[in-house]
């Protein structure tokens, strides 16, 4: 077991009052009310901590292209630092994961940064689950300042 990251952990578990132990050694998942998890786990490989949360399901047509045109807008944003969203052909869903080097990474880093990522992969779920391709706030930012995928102004 990679003791960095068992330390993290275990930081993390002190700093939400929670009981964490890694899954299968590198893995931690968390479930959020009962609706939306969120997986931490260390890549050995590049000694880097993953988050990652699988958000919805979306069918293959026009509004996957709308939601992913939509999650592109969001990924280069200039403020929008808590994910990036991107889909999973394997699974067929929506996906927001972020990277952290672990020499970079505190529990009070982590827990710092995690409501803000799973409010973020929370949004987009219940926007997806009303059958809208992005939340209301992201539909409107784009339509305001003109931002679409690619440069390319309406």
């Amino acid at each position: 077991m990679n003791n960095q990251f068992l330390e993290l952990i275990e930081g993390l578990s002190r700093l939400m009052n929670l009981p964490l132990s890694p899954e299968q050694e590198l893995g931690v998942v968390l479930l959020i009310d009962r609706r939306l998890r969120v997986q931490i786990e260390l890549d050995t490989r590049t000694n880097r901590l993953n988050i990652a949360s699988q958000i919805e399901p979306i069918g293959p047509g026009k509004f996957r292209e709308n939601v992913l045109l939509y999650a592109l807008m969001t990924n280069v944003y200039p403020y929008i630092l808590m994910g990036t969203l991107a889909f999973s052909e394997q699974t067929g869903t929506l996906v927001l994961f972020h990277s952290f080097e672990m020499e970079r990474i505190s529990p009070d880093i982590l827990h710092d940064f995690l409501p803000r990522f799973v409010e973020k992969a929370m949004e987009w779920q219940e926007a997806l689950e009303n059958s809208n391709p992005a939340p209301a706030q992201v539909v409107q930012r784009g339509k305001k300042h003109g931002i679409s995928p690619f440069g390319i102004r309406p």
